[in-house]
């Protein structure tokens, strides 16, 4: 289903997608209820060719689930990237190092956040995002996906 989502645009999936990341959300945060959703913003070129962005979607879905609100202008990719899927752990985490970079930090300074995007695979880009969103002042910021990669599962276990 994150397949037909990101590649196959099937934009319909959105809602469904979100219906269960707000059922994991609910679980895993417990009491610590997050005051915005931040979708992973796509560089300028993939969302003109893609169309869509698959992480806001996800977020806008979530949103009206939880009843909270999605804010996807305060995040920007600030250069082009290469895409993430078939690099290295080590090429991913060089390819977003200080790719991310927040356009109105009166909105998230403060508050406690919650990143919203589809695949966690090495954690590059969400640590990239929660850089960014810390530095300009955001008092936490969770991270929720659809999947998680082998790759991060491995790399944070014991």
């Amino acid at each position: 289903m994150i397949w037909a989502l990101k590649y196959q645009g099937r934009r319909s999936l959105a809602g469904p997608l979100g219906l269960l990341l707000a059922g994991l959300a609910l679980k895993e945060l417990g009491d610590v209820v997050p005051q915005l959703l931040i979708p992973v913003p796509l560089t300028p070129a993939r969302l003109q060719s893609r169309g869509f962005n698959q992480a806001e979607l996800l977020a806008l879905s979530l949103g009206r689930e939880l009843g909270l609100v999605v804010t996807g202008r305060v995040l920007a990719r600030v250069r082009e990237t290469t895409p993430q899927v078939g690099l290295s752990r080590q090429a991913r985490w060089q390819n977003l190092a200080g790719a991310f970079q927040v356009l109105e930090s009166g909105l998230i300074r403060g508050r406690r956040l919650l990143l919203v995007d589809d695949v966690l695979t090495t954690g590059a880009t969400a640590v990239a995002c929660t850089v960014a969103l810390r530095a300009a002042g955001a008092v936490s910021v969770r991270v929720v996906t659809l999947a998680t990669g082998f790759e991060a599962i491995a790399n944070i276990s014991p």
